[in-house]
């Protein structure tokens, strides 16, 4: 079932180009959009990816393998993107969703990310994951990528402890995978950046508030 796997991932790889393709019709400099998020792509490609070596196969002395990073890869890119370009956050992550609804198929079908408890977790994040998608397109002024990051990095962080892959992928000196890393550091990122503006929001709000 391995070209399944490949299959599904290629139709949610073009599904995604799609879609990204059809929300920036409207745009103006489009060339200057579609360079932006090449360049971006491959900047953290190019980070990641050294870093990713230097833990799996020099720290774990493991292999170098596609399975291992592409997770990483992906939702380290949606994130770049999201939290660093506040202009094309809303137009990035319907492509994202889509993306993965396809690819966790494909998971399904290889195996590769069964839960040792119960059968079909790929098959229900792939079901979030479109029910994400069209809350994304049924309210289209409605921003939701930080919603969806803080809900899918914690979603990520507890349900890979769940997998078969987590007793392979796991970092040993931190017992969590390098996906989970990476979403512990989203939602610390989180909790700085809307923990601080909530502190200060309420300190102008005493400020501003009428003494007795």
């Amino acid at each position: 079932m391995e070209w399944l796997y490949w299959l599904f991932v290629a139709i949610g790889v073009l599904g995604a180009v799609a879609v990204f393709l059809y929300n920036t019709k409207n745009e103006e400099k489009k060339l200057e959009l579609y360079l932006k998020m090449a360049a971006y792509i491959a900047a953290v490609v190019i980070i990641s990816i050294p870093i990713m070596w230097l833990l799996l196969v020099k720290v774990q002395n493991r292999e170098f393998g596609v399975y291992g990073i592409s997770s990483y890869l992906l939702y380290i890119i949606f994130f770049s993107v999201s939290a660093f370009d506040k202009k094309i956050q809303k137009l990035f992550l319907p492509s994202f969703l889509i993306l993965l609804v396809f690819a966790r198929i494909g998971c399904q079908i290889r195996g590769c990310c069964e839960s040792r408890f119960f059968p079909g977790m790929s098959i229900i994040e792939s079901f979030l994951m479109l029910l994400f998608f069209i809350l994304v397109i049924i309210k289209p002024k409605r921003n939701f990528v930080n919603i969806f990051t803080v809900f899918y990095s914690a979603f990520r962080l507890i349900v890979d402890f769940l997998k078969h892959s987590y007793l392979t992928e796991k970092l040993s000196f931190i017992e969590i995978t390098s996906l989970q890393a990476v979403c512990v550091i989203v939602l610390i990122y989180f909790l700085i950046v809307y923990g601080g503006r909530l502190i200060k929001f309420n300190k102008k709000n005493n400020k501003n508030a009428p003494k007795e």
